[in-house]
């Protein structure tokens, strides 16, 4: 630990050398320059720090060029390419190659412009080509992580929302609806006497009925600003938002209508199906998702006690 410290602090001190360096010769001031890099090139670490030595080997470069000393700042500067390529620093290669190929047309050498220019064209493509994949590779990431979001959010049988967007993304549509004190209508929903069902016809007859009613959901608010979710079994929640309130009662009562028109069918015969609803209207204060569906699961089971394939609506106080 004792020597990592100083090594830091060292290593800071050539960075703003380096930098400085560049001021000063800028300035025209060579010797300050020049006495700034030979301190970082006679640093005891910069045999450790590539990139620092590429800076300095570039600062000379730099210097004798300001000097009109090109013969020398061309050996400074390739130099410096060199040990940038050892380590694959891209960028500042084709920096430097920018500045050689400008001495070298100052001093026209042919031969040596055009191998610069072969090297430092052929780099170009390179860099554009490892972009243009590093942009695939990013939109495939973005591709796969939504895939992956889908399913860690959708129920597979039914493609609606899951428990865990129930969990982790519904209180943020609430949130929303606050922001535009919009009204919220929560639906706690079953489908009466399920396990019977189950139990006499099999389970893939109750995995029917579950997507007849996904679907039927689905498809009777398809217009509506609306958050469909599975939230286990037979049951699920419908969570609804509009600016009138009188709008999201009538809603319910015609969502309730649409799902007892619906039949399961199986071996040529057709079942009506019979669902009972909880609903709960907020108060445009109370948004929170624990409080409406507390409410709603408590009118479901009124819904039930009332005689069941009915509905039972009340709102937050």
């Amino acid at each position: 630990m004792s020597n990592i410290l100083p090594d830091l602090a060292t290593l800071q001190d050539i960075r703003i050398n380096n930098n400085l360096a560049d001021v000063y010769i800028l300035e025209g001031d060579f010797n300050t320059g020049q006495t700034l890099l030979d301190r970082t090139l006679t640093s005891n670490i910069i045999h450790n720090h590539k990139r620092e030595k590429v800076a300095a080997l570039f600062g000379y470069g730099f210097l004798y060029e300001k000097q009109h000393r090109l013969e020398e700042a061309i050996g400074y500067y390739n130099q410096a390419i060199t040990l940038a390529q050892s380590y694959g620093d891209k960028q500042l290669i084709k920096k430097v190659m920018r500045l050689l190929l400008n001495v070298l047309y100052q001093l026209n050498w042919r031969d040596e412009i055009f191998d610069v220019q072969r090297d430092y064209i052929e780099l170009t493509e390179k860099m554009n080509v490892d972009h243009l994949l590093q942009q695939v590779m990013n939109l495939e990431f973005k591709r796969q992580k939504e895939k992956l979001e889908k399913k860690a959010y959708y129920d597979p049988l039914t493609g609606v929302f899951n428990r865990y967007f129930l969990d982790y993304q519904l209180q943020k549509w609430l949130n929303r609806a606050k922001t535009t004190q919009f009204y919220v209508g929560m639906i706690v929903l079953d489908i009466d006497y399920f396990k019977k069902f189950n139990d006499k016809h099999g389970h893939l007859f109750g995995d029917m009925a579950l997507q007849l009613v996904a679907d039927g959901l689905k498809t009777f608010l398809c217009e509506e600003d609306v958050r469909i979710i599975r939230y286990g079994g037979d049951e699920f929640i419908v969570c609804l938002k509009h600016a009138q309130k009188d709008y999201i009662k009538t809603l319910v009562q015609n969502i309730h209508g649409y799902l007892l028109s619906l039949t399961v069918k199986e071996a040529q015969q057709s079942y009506p199906l019979k669902v009972s609803m909880g609903v709960c209207v907020n108060n445009q204060k109370n948004y929170h998702y624990k409080d409406l569906f507390k409410q709603a699961d408590h009118c479901l089971y009124q819904a039930k006690e009332n005689g069941r394939a009915n509905y039972v609506i009340e709102e937050l106080l």
